[in-house]
Protein backbone atom coordinates (compact mmCIF):
# COMPACT_ATOMS: atom_id res chain seq x y z
CA UNK A 1 0.00 0.00 0.00
CA UNK A 2 1.55 3.58 -1.24
CA UNK A 3 -0.01 6.86 -0.64
CA UNK A 4 -0.88 8.94 -3.22
CA UNK A 5 -1.88 13.04 -3.78
CA UNK A 6 -4.16 12.73 -6.65
CA UNK A 7 -4.57 16.33 -8.32
CA UNK A 8 -6.70 17.00 -11.46
CA UNK A 9 -7.71 19.56 -13.61
CA UNK A 10 -10.38 18.77 -16.49
CA UNK A 11 -11.28 21.44 -19.04
CA UNK A 12 -15.15 20.07 -19.64
CA UNK A 13 -17.42 20.12 -16.86
CA UNK A 14 -19.18 16.51 -17.77
CA UNK A 15 -15.97 15.11 -17.33
CA UNK A 16 -14.89 16.75 -14.37
CA UNK A 17 -17.98 15.51 -12.89
CA UNK A 18 -16.87 11.82 -13.89
CA UNK A 19 -13.41 12.08 -12.93
CA UNK A 20 -14.44 13.38 -9.64
CA UNK A 21 -17.14 10.30 -8.95
CA UNK A 22 -13.91 8.00 -9.56
CA UNK A 23 -11.12 9.53 -7.56
CA UNK A 24 -13.25 10.09 -4.69
CA UNK A 25 -14.22 6.36 -4.68
CA UNK A 26 -10.49 5.90 -3.74
CA UNK A 27 -9.67 9.02 -2.12
CA UNK A 28 -9.52 9.39 1.94
CA UNK A 29 -10.40 12.94 1.82
CA UNK A 30 -8.50 15.73 0.60
CA UNK A 31 -9.81 19.53 -1.40
CA UNK A 32 -11.96 19.59 -4.34
CA UNK A 33 -9.23 18.80 -7.02
CA UNK A 34 -6.39 17.60 -4.38
CA UNK A 35 -6.84 14.11 -2.67
CA UNK A 36 -5.16 11.73 -0.58
CA UNK A 37 -5.54 7.36 -1.33
CA UNK A 38 -3.48 4.92 -0.02
CA UNK A 39 -3.69 2.87 -3.00
CA UNK A 40 -2.73 -0.85 -3.65
CA UNK A 41 -0.66 -1.65 -7.06
CA UNK A 42 -3.77 -3.20 -8.10
CA UNK A 43 -6.06 -0.29 -6.98
CA UNK A 44 -3.40 2.16 -9.07
CA UNK A 45 -3.42 0.59 -12.19
CA UNK A 46 -7.65 0.22 -12.10
CA UNK A 47 -7.67 3.95 -11.47
CA UNK A 48 -5.30 4.67 -13.89
CA UNK A 49 -7.54 2.59 -16.02
CA UNK A 50 -10.81 4.23 -15.19
CA UNK A 51 -9.86 7.69 -15.51
CA UNK A 52 -7.26 7.21 -19.08
CA UNK A 53 -11.33 6.13 -19.92
CA UNK A 54 -12.62 9.55 -19.41
CA UNK A 55 -10.48 12.35 -19.68
CA UNK A 56 -9.05 14.05 -22.84
CA UNK A 57 -5.97 15.13 -24.49
CA UNK A 58 -6.67 18.81 -22.60
CA UNK A 59 -7.13 17.13 -19.38
CA UNK A 60 -5.10 16.76 -16.84
CA UNK A 61 -3.90 14.68 -14.02
CA UNK A 62 -1.20 14.01 -11.58
CA UNK A 63 -0.71 10.88 -9.18
CA UNK A 64 1.51 11.73 -7.10
CA UNK A 65 3.32 9.17 -4.51
CA UNK A 66 4.49 10.04 -1.05
CA UNK A 67 6.16 8.64 2.35
CA UNK A 68 3.57 8.49 5.29
CA UNK A 69 5.98 11.41 6.79
CA UNK A 70 2.81 13.79 6.34
CA UNK A 71 3.07 17.46 8.21
CA UNK A 72 -0.47 18.30 7.91
CA UNK A 73 -2.49 20.51 10.11
CA UNK A 74 -5.67 22.12 10.33
CA UNK A 75 -8.96 20.40 10.42
CA UNK A 76 -8.94 16.62 10.65
CA UNK A 77 -11.03 14.36 8.18
CA UNK A 78 -12.14 10.70 8.41
CA UNK A 79 -11.89 8.55 11.62
CA UNK A 80 -8.93 8.89 14.22
CA UNK A 81 -6.66 6.52 14.29
CA UNK A 82 -4.87 5.31 17.47
CA UNK A 83 -3.70 7.78 19.71
CA UNK A 84 0.05 8.66 20.69
CA UNK A 85 1.85 9.77 24.12
CA UNK A 86 3.47 13.31 23.19
CA UNK A 87 4.82 15.53 26.93
CA UNK A 88 1.67 13.75 29.00
CA UNK A 89 -0.47 15.09 26.10
CA UNK A 90 -2.51 11.99 24.00
CA UNK A 91 -2.09 13.14 20.51
CA UNK A 92 -4.36 11.41 17.45
CA UNK A 93 -3.37 10.93 14.68
CA UNK A 94 -6.21 10.84 11.66
CA UNK A 95 -6.52 9.21 8.62
CA UNK A 96 -4.97 12.03 6.61
CA UNK A 97 -1.93 12.63 8.39
CA UNK A 98 -3.37 15.52 11.08
CA UNK A 99 -2.08 15.58 14.08
CA UNK A 100 -5.04 16.38 17.24
CA UNK A 101 -5.18 16.93 20.55
CA UNK A 102 -8.17 14.79 22.67
CA UNK A 103 -7.55 16.28 25.70
CA UNK A 104 -8.71 20.11 24.00
CA UNK A 105 -10.62 18.67 20.92
CA UNK A 106 -8.21 20.80 19.12
CA UNK A 107 -6.29 20.64 16.08
CA UNK A 108 -2.17 21.30 16.67
CA UNK A 109 -1.29 24.47 15.47
CA UNK A 110 1.98 24.44 12.21
CA UNK A 111 4.55 24.69 14.79
CA UNK A 112 3.46 21.80 17.56
CA UNK A 113 2.88 19.28 14.73
CA UNK A 114 6.40 19.95 13.32
CA UNK A 115 8.00 19.64 16.49
CA UNK A 116 5.71 16.19 17.21
CA UNK A 117 6.32 14.65 13.60
CA UNK A 118 10.07 15.28 14.28
CA UNK A 119 10.10 13.22 17.43
CA UNK A 120 7.98 10.25 15.79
Amino acid sequence: MQNYLICYDIFDKKRLYKVRKIVYSYALGGQKSALEAPLSKKELKELISKLLRVIKEEDKINIIPFNNELICFGKPDKDIYPTINYNSREIAITSNGYLYDKQSSENLKSYEAYKIYGHL
